[in-house]
C-alpha cells in the first residue's frame, strides 16, 4: 500500500515539474506584455488622427457647437468601450438601455486619458479615442463602476464618446 502511495506520488511530482520546466509560470512585472502587437487600425474615413502631448490619440468624428468641457464641469456623456488590442466591446451605454453616464469631469470619475479627451470636446460633439496603458490603467487592474470584469493590466481602450451636455 505505502509502495503503491509513493509511486503515485513521483508520478506527480515528476508530472509538476515538467508543467513547470515546459510552461514556466510568469510573473507580472513593469514590462508592457503586448508591446509590440498591432492595435486594429483607428480611423475614420476622411478624418485626421490627431495626438495630444501625452500620447492620447483622437479623432473628431462631428464637431459639436456647445458648451466646451472644462475642468470639474457636471457632464453627461454616452461612450462605447472597446479593448484596442482586438476591438472587443466591454460596455456601451447605447445598448441594453443603459443611461448616459453623468459624472464630474475629474480624474476622480474617469481614467486620465477620457479625462483629457473630453476637455477637448463641446457638447454635441463626437470623438473616437485610443488610450493608451499609461493614460487608462497602466499595470494595475483597472475596476470601472460600469464592467463586469477588470480590465487587465497593459490595456490600451478605445472610446467612442458623445458629450451630450456640460453644465
Amino acid at each position: 500500500m505505502l509502495k503503491i502511495f509513493f509511486d503515485k506520488m513521483y508520478r506527480v511530482v515528476l508530472f509538476v515539474i515538467l508543467v513547470g520546466i515546459v510552461f514556466p509560470i510568469s510573473s507580472c512585472d513593469d514590462e508592457d506584455p503586448y508591446e509590440g502587437f498591432h492595435v486594429y487600425p483607428f480611423k475614420v474615413a476622411g478624418k485626421d488622427t490627431l495626438e495630444t502631448a501625452s500620447g492620447l490619440k483622437y479623432i473628431v468624428v462631428k464637431a459639436g457647437s456647445g458648451k466646451q468641457a472644462y475642468d470639474n464641469a457636471k457632464i453627461k456623456f454616452d461612450f462605447t468601450a472597446y479593448y484596442a488590442l482586438n476591438q472587443q466591446m466591454f460596455y456601451s451605454s447605447y445598448y441594453r438601455g443603459y443611461s448616459p453616464r453623468e459624472v464630474y469631469l475629474s480624474t476622480e470619475y474617469l481614467i486620465p486619458g477620457l479625462y483629457e479627451g473630453i476637455l477637448l470636446m463641446k457638447k454635441g460633439s463626437k470623438y473616437k479615442f485610443l488610450v493608451p496603458t499609461e493614460l487608462a490603467y497602466g499595470s494595475n487592474y483597472g475596476y470601472p463602476p460600469y464592467t463586469r470584469a477588470p480590465i487587465k493590466p497593459y490595456t490600451s481602450l478605445n472610446f467612442d464618446v458623445e458629450l451630450l451636455h456640460v453644465e
